[in-house]
């Protein structure tokens, strides 16, 4: 049987793993408006994170108004890569097709993010751009090992944005 770590333990790792998205808010949305376009910025910052040891794993969902969650960003470091698949959408009914709703369009803008240390966290900065007449919500999920060869001590962070 294993020992159960001490609460005050855990309490003391939450406030080391810290995240916020957010969606553009340009003034009386006029840019969104012009383009059809709306930007998510996502900010995470892990303090204690060695790079050696520590392993993350983050994605960014939106929420398209028929189709679902669908991942629109994601990041990682310190873990294999995931496993190959492919993900069906469900199915458009009849008159699906006589509407434009091609995964193409849906998302644009896919900056490269930035990986840096700032006053002892590492902070990950990203953005991407969605469509804003499909998807009005978005949800970041977040896992934190800070070492991955004990996978049993691991934080997680979940964060939604409702429109």
């Amino acid at each position: 049987m294993r020992a159960c770590r001490p609460l005050a333990w855990l309490a003391g790792r939450a406030r080391l793993l810290w995240a916020k998205i957010g969606v553009s808010d340009a003034w009386l949305g006029i840019a969104e408006g012009m383009s059809g376009y709306e930007r998510i910025d996502v900010e995470i910052r892990i303090v204690g994170f060695d790079r050696a040891r520590s392993a993350y794993e983050w994605r960014l969902y939106a929420r398209h108004e028929k189709r679902g969650e669908i991942a629109a960003t994601a990041g990682r470091h310190g873990m294999p890569a995931p496993p190959m698949y492919v993900q069906a959408a469900p199915n458009r009914g009849i008159f699906g097709g006589l509407t434009r709703d091609e995964s193409e369009d849906w998302f644009r803008g896919f900056d490269k993010g930035t990986e840096t240390y700032e006053d002892g966290a590492w902070v990950i900065r990203d953005s991407v751009e969605v469509q804003r007449s499909r998807f009005q919500r978005a949800r970041l999920r977040l896992d934190y090992w800070p070492d991955y060869a004990d996978r049993s001590a691991r934080a997680s962070v979940e964060l939604r944005d409702e429109d």
